[in-house]
């Protein structure tokens, strides 16, 4: 009798352990954030070319709700991590300087974070190469010269017809319009001139993304996102 009761006692405790050591399932669900997918996102910190250096984080939140039908996949304010990979300096012959970043994780609404590959799509300050710069050459500087040495014979010729109009019911512009516009041409070609040697010899600009700017980003891959 005091086997048989020794014999229950032990399977009772097995089977005990058994239900014990049955595993456990979350109650999780998750949202799937196809590959080619572009959100805005507005920045969190400050880029200076001629501060930051490999490896600063960099990092940006969502400027919008992003959700699958009725579903909440990343509210607005969301977090999406990122460092900076490589800097390029600005240089001589006006090259203007590019600050090159990568986004690799993201801030889940369950505070999880979730390793992704994100990068930069669009925005008004963007390198061909996919860096954030003005992306400014010689040629850049050069086509800009042209546009100011246009300007001055505009404006020249302008002062001309402006300042004729003013005396005599407006004739003297008949006289004073060629001679500004003569005189604006030599006065652009000296300017143009000028600018292109000192264009050689300048470095070009930094690049400097504010707080606050509005950029966008593409999901490289796509990513499950735990809702809850």
């Amino acid at each position: 009798m005091k086997k048989l009761l020794q014999i229950l006692f032990m399977i009772t405790a097995i089977s005990g352990l058994s239900v014990c050591a049955a595993p456990l399932k979350a109650d999780i669900s998750s949202e799937h954030i196809p590959a080619g997918t572009v959100i805005a996102v507005k920045t969190i910190d400050f880029v200076d070319s001629s501060k930051v250096q490999i490896g600063d984080r960099f990092n940006v939140m969502t400027i919008a709700d992003i959700v699958a039908g009725e579903k909440m996949i990343l509210p607005k304010g969301s977090v999406i991590r990122g460092s900076v990979q490589a800097v390029k300096p600005k240089k001589m012959v006006s090259r203007d300087a590019a600050v090159y970043v990568k986004f690799d994780h993201l801030v889940s609404p369950t505070g999880d974070q979730i390793p992704v590959v994100v990068g930069i799509h669009s925005t008004e300050i963007l390198t061909k190469d996919g860096g954030l710069g003005y992306d400014g050459n010689y040629v850049t500087a050069s086509k800009q010269n042209v546009d100011n040495a246009g300007k001055i014979i505009k404006n020249m010729t302008k002062w001309g017809i402006t300042t004729g109009e003013k005396a005599w019911n407006g004739w003297p512009k008949y006289v004073i319009t060629p001679f500004s516009s003569l005189l604006s041409v030599p006065t652009a070609g000296l300017y143009l001139i000028g600018d292109e040697v000192v264009d050689i010899f300048k470095k070009g600009n930094d690049i400097a993304l504010n707080q606050g700017e509005v950029i966008n980003l593409m999901f490289m891959e796509g990513v499950d996102v735990p809702t809850h």
